[in-house]
């Protein structure tokens, strides 16, 4: 099955500005991507929401958006085919971190991407979620903007990382932390790193584990 490229159509009445959504292509391999128009700063959120397909050839290459829905309230809108879309403020906040100035940035978002009024849909779409993972080029991880001297603990985190990768380290004990050029403990960079790992983001992966 080829992949299709037609721009997803809504079923809005004539002179209506709301975003509405049209049914999938394929109820079994169809899904929606969301393509970010360039912009920076201030300019408001614009995208092009497509429909493609899991499987076959000419797939669209797109990058999978993992983080949090916060409190779930849709307070805040975008352009969505030049139709408004209500969506989160944790999701407003991704999208601004995530466009691009000059180029097209395609991604597959649920709150966007899934009609979530639609309760077979969204079921669906669960069950292939999996799959649309698998099938993304990298999934980008939003856990929100830089607050409690957030910088400092992803440095620690990729500073960590580079030792487990490259050091064979399978484990840091506190003797051990001088001899790799880490922090000492109760340093200012352990703290923001737990900060970190205390944001939703994690707690929501851990809720679903259990």
């Amino acid at each position: 099955m080829n992949l299709t490229l037609k721009r997803t159509s809504t079923q809005s009445s004539a002179g209506s500005t709301d975003f509405h959504y049209a049914h999938l292509k394929s109820t079994k391999t169809g899904i929606r991507l969301a393509q970010i128009q360039p912009g920076s700063g201030n300019k408001g959120i614009a995208i092009t929401l497509i429909d493609a397909f899991i499987t076959g050839s000419g797939q669209i290459p797109y990058d999978a958006l993992s983080y949090t829905w916060g409190d779930g309230k849709r307070a805040k809108s975008i352009l969505c085919n030049n139709k408004r879309l209500a969506v989160t403020e944790t999701l407003l906040d991704a999208l601004r971190r995530f466009r691009d100035a000059v180029h097209v940035v395609t991604l597959w978002i649920d709150q966007i991407c899934i009609c979530q009024d639609r309760i077979d849909e969204r079921n669906q779409q669960v069950q292939l979620m999996g799959d649309i993972f698998k099938g993304a080029q990298k999934v980008i991880v939003w856990l929100g903007d830089d607050y409690n001297d957030s910088r400092a603990g992803m440095q620690l985190a990729k500073q960590l990382l580079h030792i487990a990768q490259y050091r064979n380290v399978s484990g840091l004990g506190p003797a051990d932390l001088d001899a790799h050029g880490l922090p000492k403990r109760g340093h200012k960079r352990w703290k923001a790193l737990a900060a970190i790992l205390r944001r939703p983001w994690f707690w929501r992966t851990v809720s679903q584990l259990l």
